[in-house]
């Protein structure tokens, strides 16, 4: 908490990211949370078209995912706010993973989004590639977290290097996250965020 005198952060510090514009986004669902399914976004993320953003109903919603979702290249995901992406407890939710020598690296943004549940703690072995629950970063590609909230996600407690109960950021590429919430995410080496051999990450949370 802050002291009496303090000043808010956010009135003094300017933010070095921005959020994406998404006109033209590629939408999931038709306005009801009965459209908005792991398929719908299975189908949104196979489009390509480089920006999605949800259409469920005005109130909040979750989509459960049975499996990592995998992006190769440049994706915006905007929530709106309502959004939750939810690993069920089962399974980590999102993997950046572009094309070896993909160049220029590709930017993933993600904003306005809650990631919840994310779990790697089940995987075999106790290597780097167990980290993440929520998002594993490879070498290659930038990573933008926006106003997102990261529940809950949980790596295994124990091994070398196996880090961020939320996001593993591994390799080159930079991880920028700006007014962030991280909150019971847990893993053997850092609870919310990992980072091992990045060129650059910086946090604003």
């Amino acid at each position: 908490s802050r002291l009496p005198g303090d000043v808010d952060p956010r009135a003094i510090c300017t933010p070095p990211i921005s959020q994406v514009d998404m006109t033209g986004a590629t939408t999931v669902g038709n306005g009801t949370p009965g459209s908005c399914t792991e398929a719908a976004l299975d189908a949104a993320l196979a489009s390509n078209n480089g920006r999605i953003k949800f259409s469920c109903g005005g109130a909040p919603h979750t989509i459960v995912v049975t499996s990592e979702k995998t992006i190769l290249g440049d994706l915006a995901i905007d929530g709106g706010g309502r959004i939750t992406l939810s690993g069920g407890g089962t399974t980590r939710i999102l993997g950046v993973r572009p094309p070896w020598g993909t160049t220029p690296f590709p930017i993933v943004t993600l904003q306005n989004l809650t990631l919840q549940d994310g779990s790697t703690a089940a995987l075999p072995g106790n290597t780097i590639d167990n980290g993440g629950a929520a998002i594993f970063k490879e070498t290659g590609a930038h990573l933008r977290i926006l106003d997102c909230n990261f529940l809950d996600n949980v790596g295994p407690a124990t091994g070398q290097d196996v880090a961020g109960g939320a996001i593993y950021s591994f390799g080159e590429g930079s991880t920028v996250v700006v007014r962030s919430r991280f909150q019971g995410n847990r893993c053997s080496s850092g609870g919310a965020i990992g980072a091992l051999g990045t060129s650059n990450h910086s946090l604003s949370v």
